[in-house]
Parts: C-alpha cells; sequence; structure tokens
C-alpha cells in the first residue's frame, strides 16, 4: 500500500508489459517542517516542486521473468532513503502468488529484487497474495498478506490474513504471525479471509504511536451472522500495540450497527462489502474505508480501533457511486471501484478518499472546469471531509481529459510537511480507439496544494503506454490489480 512518505522522492511501482516491475523516482532538495512528526531528514520539500516534470526515467525493480502484480510500496518515516514494494510473485511454483519484496536504500535510485522474501507460513503454503507494507514512527516494516492452503473450495482450505516484520529495511523478515486464521478440519466449511490492508500509527504525538492496523473481509459460506441470509462478507478489523506479535480479536466494522444494510448476498463467496482500507490520523484516530455495494463507505475509530462508530459517505448515500465494469471496454484484465483513503496531518481533521467510478446519471464537477455524466467507462473521483469524515465535500472527478476515457486504480500520498496531494492512477487518454482492440494504459497525475479545494492539471507519469491484457489469468481475467 502506497502510504504517505516524507517526500524527498516520490515513488511508485509500475506493472509495465508483461507484469515486470519499474519504479519511477524524482529526488528533489529543500527545507522540512511538521509539528507532528520527528524532525524530517534534510533535503525534504513538497510534491509541488515535482510538477510539471513529476518523476524521472524508468527504473526496473524486479529481476525475474515471471509475472508480478498487486504492487504496493511505502517510505520509512524515519528515514526517507528506505523504501519498500512488495507485489505477487509467482517464482513460488504452485501457480500461484508469493510474497515477493523489492526494497531500495538510496531513495529508489537503485534496487534489490528480494524474491518471495516473506515467507508462508507452515499448513499456508499453496498461496499468498494481497499485499500490502506500512512502517511505524521508528522505521519498523510492516508486511501483510493473506495465505491459503489447496482446496477444493475457498471454503475448505486453511486460510488466514498474516503479518510479517523487517528492521533492516526489507532485507529480512519475521516469520509471519496471524492475525486472524481459519484451519478447515477435513469436512464442513470456514470462512474466508481475504484482500487485507495494513496501517500503522507513526506520529510520536499520538496517545497510540505505533499501533497496526489491519482490515480485511470476511466471506461466510453458509448464512451471514448479520441476517441469516446466505453468503455475504463483513469488513473486519484488528490491531497490535506490541509491533506485530500478538493481535487483538477481529472486530466487525460493517455491523448492523454502523452498516445496517449489509447481510447475505443470497450467494455464497459474494460480499456487498469489499475493498476495505485503514488509515491513520495524527491525533491517532483510525479509519476505515470501504466499497459496499456501489458506494463508499467510512467508519471512525477513536479508541485506537477498539470501536467504530456509523458510516459516512463521502460519495452520496444511495449506491450513488455506480461502480465500473469488469474488465473495462476494450480490455481483458478485472478492475474494481475500491477506495482509497488519507488523512492529512498539517490540516487537523482532513480526510480524503479516491475510488473509480462509472458515474451517473447526475453530472459531477470535473478538474479543469465542466461536468460529466453517465460514462461507458470510469473516471476518478474525489471527496474530502474537514470534519473527521462527518460531512464530504461535493465529488470532483480529478482526471481532465475531455473524452471518456477509462480512468482506474486510484491511489493517494499526501506530503507530511506541506499537506501536499499526490493521486496517481492508471488512464487510457493516449490511445483512445483501441484500434488494436485494445487499450493501452499510462500512468497519470494531479497535485493540489490547497487540502483538495482545487487541482493542477493532469500530468503523465509515465514514458511509454503499455499493454495491460497480458499476464496471469485470474477468474477468467488477466489481473494486475
Amino acid at each position: 500500500m502506497a502510504k504517505r512518505c516524507l517526500l524527498t522522492i516520490v515513488c511508485i511501482l509500475l506493472l509495465l508489459n508483461s507484469g515486470v516491475l519499474w519504479a519511477q523516482q524524482k529526488q528533489t532538495e529543500g527545507p522540512s517542517s511538521a509539528a507532528t512528526r520527528k524532525a524530517a531528514a534534510p533535503g525534504v520539500v513538497g510534491i509541488k516542486e515535482l510538477a510539471p516534470a513529476l518523476l524521472g526515467a524508468d527504473i526496473r525493480t524486479t529481476t525475474s521473468a515471471n509475472p508480478q502484480n498487486e504492487t504496493t510500496i511505502a517510505g520509512d518515516p524515519s528515514n526517507s532513503l528506505i523504501v519498500i514494494g512488495g507485489f505477487n510473485d509467482y517464482r513460488l511454483g504452485t501457480g500461484f502468488g508469493g510474497n515477493g519484496v523489492v526494497f531500495s536504500a538510496d531513495g529508489g535510485a537503485t534496487w534489490v529484487d528480494n524474491g518471495p522474501a516473506v515467507a508462508l507460513p507452515a499448513g499456508f503454503t499453496n498461496s499468498g497474495g494481497d499485499p500490502s507494507i506500512a512502517f511505524n514512527s521508528s522505521g519498523r516494516a510492516y508486511y501483510a498478506h493473506i495465505a491459503s492452503a489447496a482446496g477444493a473450495s475457498i471454503f475448505t482450505r486453511n486460510n488466514g490474513i498474516f503479518v510479517s516484520s523487517s528492521t533492516n529495511g526489507g532485507v529480512t523478515w519475521s516469520p509471519t504471525v496471524g492475525v486472524a486464521t481459519n484451519i478447515w478440519p477435513g469436512f464442513g466449511t470456514v470462512p474466508f479471509e481475504d484482500k487485507e490492508m495494513i496501517a500503522a500509527d507513526e506520529y510520536p504525538g499520538s496517545p497510540f504511536t505505533d499501533g497496526v492496523y489491519v482490515s480485511w473481509t470476511r466471506f461466510y459460506d453458509g448464512v451471514h451472522p448479520a441476517n441469516a441470509v446466505a453468503g455475504g462478507g463483513d469488513i473486519m478489523f484488528s490491531s497490535s500495540s506490541d509491533n506485530g506479535a500478538t493481535w487483538s480479536a477481529p472486530i466487525i466494522v460493517s455491523s448492523p450497527a454502523n452498516e445496517p444494510a449489509n447481510g447475505g448476498t443470497g450467494t455464497n463467496g459474494t460480499s456487498f462489502v469489499q475493498g476495505s482500507e485503514p488509515e491513520v490520523e495524527a491525533d491517532g484516530d483510525v479509519y476505515v474505508v470501504y466499497w459496499f455495494g456501489n458506494r463508499t463507505n467510512v467508519s471512525r475509530s477513536t479508541d485506537g480501533g477498539g470501536s467504530f462508530g456509523v458510516a459516512t459517505f463521502p460519495f452520496g448515500v444511495p449506491f450513488a457511486v455506480s461502480g465500473v465494469p469488469s474488465p473495462l471496454p476494450s480490455e481483458t484484465f478485472r478492475v474494481n471501484p475500491y477506495p482509497n483513503i488519507e488523512t492529512d496531518p498539517t490540516r487537523p481533521d482532513h480526510v480524503y478518499v479516491v475510488a473509480a467510478d462509472a458515474d451517473g446519471p447526475t453530472p459531477l464537477a470535473q478538474v479543469g472546469g465542466g461536468t460529466r455524466a453517465t460514462d461507458a467507462g470510469a473516471d476518478i473521483i474525489f471527496a474530502r471531509s474537514t470534519d473527521n469524515g462527518a460531512t464530504w465535500s461535493p465529488t470532483l472527478i480529478l482526471n481532465d481529459d475531455p473524452a471518456e476515457n477509462n480512468q482506474i486504480f486510484p491511489w493517494m500520498a499526501v506530503d507530511q510537511n506541506t499537506g501536499d496531494i499526490c493521486v496517481i492512477w492508471y488512464d487510457t487518454r493516449l490511445d483512445p480507439v483501441g484500434a488494436d482492440g485494445i487499450k493501452d494504459l499510462d500512468v497519470f497525475a494531479t497535485i493540489s496544494t490547497d487540502g483538495g479545494a482545487t487541482w493542477s492539471p493532469n500530468v503523465r507519469v509515465t514514458d511509454v503506454s503499455f499493454d495491460p491484457n497480458v499476464g496471469s489469468v485470474f477468474a477468467g481475467a488477466t489481473f494486475f490489480g
């Protein structure tokens, strides 16, 4: 998960061509100040100095000829030269992904491919995946992932959520610790834990400094505990206060008290809720954002993740986000509309959310002026809250292209010193026709220097467009995110 970083560099992992991982980085210089953080290393500046030449040359980070997908990246808040990336690594040999690691000790200028360095736990060695990385205030890195044994279905196998940690910049990793595990006894079924994300409290002034938080989706076989209807899922949450050595009993964020509409879908293996992510504010508040049946929900905890409040809706109450077709027109890879959330240590109580959206009948304001309504593909939408997620601004489309192209998989970073926001996403605007039957992708970005009130013109990040319709096949579609 691409979390906040001090931004001596800005660094992202990209999947280009046959699933080979590349990084892009640009080094900058300047002063630093942030009252809520440790003193930053010299040479830290804001995101805005990177525009319009946002990033530098592509740098290959992996050496394997096998595909990689579901990338994640994070920077060490105590040492801005340390950057760690993770991905599904198909060197495992089972046909499924292991837990790949790359790391840089020079701010992304050079990289070491550490292979599937986060070992799968005994009894769960058939597959890993869904990697997510976060750092605490002292530079301890955490790598969260799923793992499972082989089985006839997802409900007839050992499975769970696990976390490993590194104290040396990703070179070595501790044995994984189970956050939530299910052991299949050989008969009947067990729940399936999926799609976890991790966050750490990196703020020395927080009452929960160095707390670690994981959210994920639990799929039910049989009936949902909320309404006794078949199938469905819940957004789960667990925390650790001892550097990931032990984890609290999971609680349900999407409980009937917080999201009364959630329950069974009528079909086992499907869920109204998915795509959750935790995020920490400088005062220690924890937020969890998640997708709920084409709506985006945010719940807040003020007690270090012990409990969560009733969900609020960044993009509106009545299923306002209309989802994204998967695959998109002229593509074969699977996509999703799952949201990303960030907080702003320079602006207390500010919370930002982005997602992909296929729009709807109500026109939305767009960066650069004008409005856009029904779209056959997808756009990147943004909303902000200035009161801890109690209320939200009107939805804004961040991509400024005039035509209806595809924009998907957005992610944000917030500069810890200036509060500048950078959002990146995949974009088809440079290949809108798809003359060869597919639409190539680029990465585009936009920057806000005023807490999300206004945004810069979009900037192309990639040097060369690439074909995403290659690589691993999952659930009948090519698969890279």
